[in-house]
Formats: C-alpha cells, structure tokens, sequence
C-alpha cells in the first residue's frame, strides 16, 4: 500500500510505475508517464482534493474507488472496476472498459473512450470535442450515458450486448455517421438526430425493444441513409417527428411500431432514385396531430407507412395530406397493410382506396391506400357545410361503394344520443370517382 498525502509526486520520466496493491491518494497529484511494466491490476482510491493523471504508457486498474479527479491525458487505462464519485477526465489517450464501472461525471475533451465487455454508467457524461478528436465506441455489455447537453457519436461503432440508454435530457442526441447498437435501445433528450455529416449510414438498431422519448425526432437522410430498427417493439413518444429521405432514405423499420406524436408527423421522400421515407413494422399504430406523406422527385422515392404482417391503425387529431411531388415522374405516398388500415383524420387529402397493392410495383407512383383486409377512412369534419364533409369516404372492399360506418357530422351534434358514428351508420355513400 503507497499512501501519499500531499503535493505533487512525478515518478521519474519513462520510469513504470507498477501497482499491485492499493494507492492511496488523499491529498496528491500523482503524474504517471511510464506505464506499469506488466505488474498493475491493483487499486486506487482518490480522494477528493487528490488527482491521478496518466500521461503516457499503459495501466491495469483492478479498482479504481473516491471523489477526486482521474485523469487521462495520453496515457491508457484498462480499467476492469470502478465506483468513483468524483470526476473523469479524457482528454487525449484512451479508456477501455473491462468490468463493471460507474463515474459520477466523465468529461470527455478527447481520447477514445471504448467498450472492452465490460459495463459502463455515467450520470453525467460530457463529450465535448469540437475538433473531432474524442471519439466513443466498442463493444459493451451494458451501457448507460447520461448528458447534461447536447451529445454527438460521429463516424463511430458502438454497440452493447445488453441495454444501451443515451439521454440527453435538455440537449441535442445526434447520431452523425454512426452505427449504434444494444440489446433493448433506449434515447432520449429535447432532439434526436439521425443524419450524417459525410456519406456514412447513421442508423440505430436494437436486437431487442427500442424506445425513443423526445421532442423532436428527425431522420435526415440528406447525404446518407438514416435508419430506427429493432427486432422487438419499437415505442416513440414525440413532440414532433420528421422523416425525410434526401439524397438518400430515411426509415424506421422495427417488427411492431407504436408511434405518438403530439404535434405533427411528416413523411417525406427525395430527389435521388429510392430515396424513400417510410414507417414500417408487422403492425403498426401512429397517432399525430397532422400528418403528412409526400412522395419524392426521384423514381420511387416514395412516402410510405407500411404494417408488413398485420394491422395499420392512423389517428390524425388535425389533417392528413397524401400527396406526390411536382415533377415529370414524381413518386407516390401511400399507405398499406397486409391486414386492414384504419384511418381516422379531421379532413383526408389524397384519401382513395387503391385496386392492388402499390409495393408490388417496381416504382411505387400511387397515391393512397391500400389493405388486404380493406380500408376504412373516417373523417371528422369540424361544421356540416365544411367541404371536408365530401371527404368522409369510407373505404372497404367495394371499390369506394362501401356502406358508411363512421361519422362524417358535427362533433355535438347526435341525433340518437349516442355517439356520432352511429348516427350515419349503414349510410350508402356515393361512388368514388
């Protein structure tokens, strides 16, 4: 056991400093510059007013305990386990993670911070690196940062084999270039960011459940692809949600989608060929104020919510728009379910039901709907000679002669007593032209 108590102690220039036992730093700023020679492993317990700095060579910290302040300035730490309440510092070198640690705060100015197997929390991680310098990834078992702002993981591969939690609280969460993966996912903060500021795919995808808790949500596939996946259950609570395809696509594809946004929800496809915006799940259930889907200028860059295996349910509290791009060969906007689609909006533009389904065709063009079990679009339209009232169409397998079983009057105005939608129910509707 070494206890020092006070001042700085520099070990010679070069020399290893190997530690087996226990350091105790109660008072002391301790400079390593050469490494542990191959006989490290053991403890360090930093008190608070105490610091370690690793400026260069290669150490094995068994444990790593205290409240001061651990340093990396060049060195790099191979740290297996760590309860430390005091403050981290990378600023050049590296950290890899081998055990179970956790740190009060880690501030991150440079230096690869790296997963090794090991499980890593931080209830305040600050990843600030404007030269790009400081980077994050590696394989973890669990992962759990949390930001007090905002947090970029750029041209990077981070992944966990269990659960991966990124929180950016009040700040922004971008995935820029990046491939981020764990177990069950789960994002949160004011702003998640999928887009890359180069060419590189920024996609997160999670072998199990992905939950995302935002304000707003963007997918900006503008010079690269911008993908959500997970195997299991995809959940979004949002503000607002915009997925747009630029040059490239922009996706959120896992097996079962629920998705609700307070404000508005738009879908829309690019200017390059296939450059599509989509939601896409066996079943999926959105619920926005208004949503709009606009098919692209590129061939079949196309808008699209798609349930591949079940059930589409859409509730619009405002409008919904289906509509294609101007131009020669603009793509199309649709909605389809291998069950059937439920629409339910205040007013419906674009709101057809289409003969076959649209995804066959090798450019999708259409605009509307399109379910195997049928297609239901119920209209609410806030005043009786408003002209949304000539939308309340609903759609089922008679090619737009169902028979009506919605509401397409007044809210408040019942004539049974009951609700609006029976008032109109078993109502023939004129054909769609």
């Amino acid at each position: 056991t070494l206890n020092l108590n006070g001042g700085t102690f520099n070990a010679p220039a070069g020399a290893p400093f190997g530690n087996a036992g226990t350091v105790n730093l109660t008072a002391q700023a301790l400079v390593l510059d050469g490494g542990d020679g191959g006989l490290g492993g053991g403890a360090y317990n930093i008190g608070a007013g105490a610091g370690l700095d690793l400026a260069a060579g290669s150490y094995g910290i068994g444990s790593l305990t205290g409240g001061g302040v651990f340093g990396i300035s060049g060195g790099t730490a191979n740290l297996n386990n760590a309860s430390f309440t005091g403050t981290g510092v990378l600023g050049g070198g590296s950290l890899n993670i081998f055990g179970a640690a956790s740190f009060a705060t880690l501030a991150q100015t440079g230096g690869v911070l790296t997963g090794s197997g090991g499980d890593l929390a931080v209830a305040s991680y600050q990843l600030n690196n404007p030269s790009g310098t400081g980077t994050i990834g590696g394989a973890f078992n669990n992962l759990s940062l949390t930001s007090p702002g905002d947090l970029t993981i750029r041209n990077s591969n981070l992944s966990a084999a269990g659960n991966l939690a990124l929180d950016t609280t009040t700040g922004r969460l971008w995935i820029d270039g990046s491939s981020v993966s764990g177990g069950n996912v789960s994002l949160g903060g004011a702003w998640l960011l999928l887009s890359s500021s180069g060419t590189a795919a920024s996609q997160v995808n999670a072998n199990g459940n992905l939950s995302v808790n935002t304000a707003l949500l963007e997918l900006n596939g503008a010079t690269g692809a911008a993908k959500l996946g997970a195997l299991g259950t995809m959940t979004i609570n949002a503000t607002t949600v915009d997925v747009l395809a630029g040059a490239a696509s922009a996706s959120i594809d896992p097996t079962t989608l629920t998705l609700i946004a307070t404000g508005n929800l738009t879908l829309a496809g690019g200017s390059a060929a296939n450059a599509s915006a989509t939601l896409l799940g066996g079943a999926v259930d959105v619920s926005a104020g208004n949503v709009s889907l606009t098919g692209g200028s590129g061939a079949n860059a196309y808008a699209g919510i798609s349930a591949t295996s079940g059930n589409l349910t859409l509730n619009a509290g405002g409008n919904l728009s289906l509509a294609s791009a101007a131009g020669t060969a603009p793509a199309g906007a649709v909605l389809t379910a291998a069950g059937s689609v439920q629409v339910a909006a205040l007013t419906c533009a674009g709101c057809i039901e289409l003969a076959s389904d649209p995804l066959l065709s090798p450019t999708v063009t259409d605009v509307g709907a399109w379910g195997g079990s049928g297609v239901n679009f119920a209209v609410r339209t806030p005043t009786a000679s408003d002209p949304s009232v000539a939308q309340a169409i609903v759609m089922a397998a008679s090619n737009g002669t169902g028979t009506s079983n919605v509401s397409n009057e007044p809210q408040g105005s019942d004539t049974n007593g009951g609700d609006d939608a029976s008032d109109n129910r078993n109502k023939k509707l004129p054909t769609c032209k």
